[in-house]
């Protein structure tokens, strides 16, 4: 089955639904991980998004979780996918109703047929034609969830007269609304049709009434004579015109009285537009607030005014100048100047994503009326307000008890970091992707950026790791691990978890340690590469906004789960094939030269959320200086007084190295002094005073190729290093 929902909406222009019954045939597929929008509800909805028949499928996670679907007539055979997963001894049933009120139970699923993790089985189910209500419900739970796809609820067949409604191609539910426009002297038609599904009885429709506050400005567009006979399995085509006497919105309800068992009366709603546009609000929103502001998200809510609707828009760092357009339907993510569209919706209330620690976000509500191509907005005077997140989420007194110069400082950061509230691998995509990482782009998609790479992928929500082709990186690779356990809480630990894309990163990366490139590089993408650093060594080089966060991962890991007797430590030889390490010297180097960003930040306060232990090392930075994480032992000196002439000259980074025009020096973030260039023959070819810098970009493209030594001075020492010049 392709994923879209088939449940039966009208196609024109648009349709909003009022709490009703859906139409049969009736069915989802969960795509885009929701539910019709008539007849089928659940509380608190939750979705398996990298599993299904395909994904995305239903989740039940816990006792009492129950998926409704009201139907409008009489039911037949009902078809759907259902699979447990780690599922228990519990019962899961199928459960019918009349009224909503008093349910029977149709079909018990347990552990004869979905337990443990069995794949999606395909099941039929004959309901009761009397049924109106039908219930999916995770009745008692032990242990393990139950997915469920696919659901499929036709019409029973009947010989008795049963009416169905459409508008243009799609049937409609009672107390429907649907929008039609026309400008003025003219005239449009809404389609309408009277269809009797039923095989042997005629239907009668005994009148069609038009009435409400414009009902003068509508008429059937076909003269009939009442009542109206429409024989068995056959369709009466009727039709609405609209011939508006004003500009605005113009409303009318239709009623059609019939021998229909279900709905001997049937009602739906139509608004017209006079001039083809919706009346313009009088009047704007008022009393915008903020509240539950954090680092990674803030919810807003502000008063209505008397309008159908609302456009939010917002920016970063400065005023929302910019207007929407009438006639034009925006959504999340799409750009009217520099302005980003948060949602255009009749709510009164908003949770915008990609909201960052440190940051400045300023909103601007827009009240409009109509649908679609008829939406007319008050572009003057827009409720306006703007929110700062905080910098940052650290619990007052968190590190008060971290002395770096105490021989128990790894051990005390542990006990802060451990134990944590264990997140599983399966639910990354919804608790990290969609909470988190994804944010709202153009033409109502998500996008997610690469954190190795920086390359953004857009995708159609519900995000799925293999569809959109991106991946849960260990960036402390788990082919590193000590321990070999992929259910245990070192797997999964979000702290290590970033999302990256499988085939331009993922894989390029391997398990090779990281590094800076400087010669040979065979791998490049954006601003990554996978090359040779300075010693020869194959190693990968993410982008500049990744080093940093990827080398406090790395301490966190060695921290986290030093425990138990089991030292986790920067592995000294990775395999036979990549027989060096991982260099924790660069680890550090960027460490100090790429501070947490306000991503990083915010990541850290929403793991937190999540795990209930935060990364120290984003927190306090200068923490690693004081750890070998080679050995996991406490360096009393720290970076500036315990860094040996080996490790200074392991530190000491020339690239690109050969090179021709330019060369870039590094120290490990330690301040440069001065740096000064030898030929082979010792003469000295170049030099300058440098103040202070951690790193220098130097011209080299005035010296004749060749073999050069570069000298330079730092805070804790000389070093030298060979420089070739192409």
């Amino acid at each position: 089955m392709k994923k879209k929902i088939l449940s039966l909406l009208l196609g024109v222009t648009a349709t909003f639904f009022a709490m009703a019954q859906a139409t049969l045939p009736t069915s989802c597929d969960f795509a885009g991980s929701q539910l019709p929008s008539i007849g089928w509800t659940a509380n608190t909805p939750e979705y398996y998004t990298a599993s299904g028949n395909p994904a995305p499928a239903f989740k039940f996670g816990s006792a009492g979780k129950y998926l409704i679907i009201n139907v409008a007539g009489a039911p037949g055979t009902m078809t759907y996918d259902i699979a447990g997963n780690s599922f228990g001894t519990g019962t899961f049933e199928i459960q019918e109703s009349v009224d909503g009120n008093t349910y029977t139970t149709s079909r018990t699923h347990n552990a004869t047929d979905i337990s443990g993790n069995t794949p999606y089985a395909n099941k039929s189910l004959t309901l009761s034609s009397a049924t109106r209500f039908i219930k999916f419900i995770y009745v008692t739970k032990a242990g393990g969830n139950v997915g469920l796809d696919n659901v499929v609820v036709n019409a029973a067949a009947v010989t008795s007269q049963q009416m169905k409604v459409n508008v243009g191609a799609n049937a409609i539910a009672n107390n429907t609304t649907h929008y039609v426009g026309a400008t003025q002297g003219s005239s449009s038609v809404l389609p309408f049709s009277i269809q009797n599904t039923g095989s042997q009885d005629a239907l009668s429709v005994s009148s069609i009434s038009i009435s409400g506050t414009n009902a003068a400005d509508f008429s059937l567009n076909n003269t009939l004579t009442f009542p109206v006979s429409v024989a068995a399995l056959s369709t009466e085509n009727i039709g609405i015109k609209f011939t508006p006497s004003a500009s605005g919105s113009r409303t009318a309800t239709v009623t059609i009285a019939s021998n229909d068992l279900d709905f001997p009366s049937f009602t739906f709603n139509v608004i017209g537009y006079g001039d083809n546009f919706a009346s313009e609000p009088a009047a704007q929103p008022t009393a915008l607030n903020f509240s539950s502001v954090k680092t990674y998200r803030l919810s807003a809510a502000f008063t209505a005014a008397n309008a159908e609707g609302y456009i939010i828009l917002r920016k970063k760092g400065s005023p929302v100048t910019e207007v929407p357009v009438d006639g034009t339907a925006y959504l999340p993510g799409d750009m009217i100047g520099g302005a980003k569209v948060v949602k255009a919706s009749s709510a009164t209330s908003f949770v915008p994503n990609d909201i960052l620690a440190n940051s400045s976000y300023y909103f601007a509500v827009f009240a409009y009326n109509g649908v679609g191509q008829y939406t007319n907005y008050l572009t003057t005077a827009p409720l306006t307000g703007n929110q700062t997140t905080p910098a940052t989420m650290v619990p007052s007194g968190e590190y008060s008890g971290i002395n770096t110069t105490s021989s128990t400082l790894i051990s005390d950061l542990h006990g802060l970091v451990a134990p944590h509230t264990q997140n599983y691998y399966s639910n990354y995509a919804a608790r990290m992707i969609d909470n988190f990482y994804s944010r709202d782009t153009t033409g109502g998609k998500k996008t997610i950026t690469c954190s190795y790479t920086g390359v953004n992928y857009n995708f159609d929500a519900p995000f799925n790791f293999t569809s959109v082709g991106m991946s849960r990186e260990h960036t402390f690779a788990n082919s590193w691990f000590p321990i070999d356990n992929s259910d245990a809480n070192f797997y999964s630990d979000y702290h290590n978890l970033f999302p990256v894309h499988q085939t331009t990163a993922n894989e390029i990366r391997s398990n090779y340690p990281l590094g800076i490139v400087v010669s040979d590089t065979i791998q490049t993408n954006a601003n990554s590469y996978f090359g040779k650093n300075a010693q020869g060594q194959w190693v990968y080089e993410p982008r500049d906004e990744q080093k940093g966060a990827a080398a406090r991962a790395m301490f966190y890991m060695c921290t986290r789960y030093t425990e138990n007797g089991t030292t986790w430590k920067l592995p000294s030889s990775i395999s036979n094939t990549i027989s060096y390490g991982q260099d924790q010297t660069v680890l550090k180097q960027w460490n100090t030269q790429f501070p947490p960003s306000n991503l990083e930040i915010s990541r850290n306060d929403y793991i937190d959320s999540l795990q209930k232990n935060r990364n120290p090392f984003i927190d306090h930075p200068e923490y690693a200086c004081f750890i070998d994480f080679s050995n996991m032992t406490h360096l009393v000196n720290g970076c500036e007084l315990g860094v040996t002439s080996d490790m200074l000259l392991q530190a000491f980074v020339v690239y690109p190295n050969p090179a021709s025009s330019t060369i870039t020096v590094t120290v490990d973030g330690a301040s440069l002094i001065e740096y000064r260039i030898f030929d082979t023959q010792g003469r000295l070819v170049k030099k300058e005073f440098l103040n202070e810098v951690i790193a220098k970009e130097i011209n080299v493209s005035s010296l004749d190729k060749g073999t050069y030594i570069i000298n330079v001075t730092t805070e804790q020492g000389d070093v030298s290093r060979t420089v070739v010049i192409e």
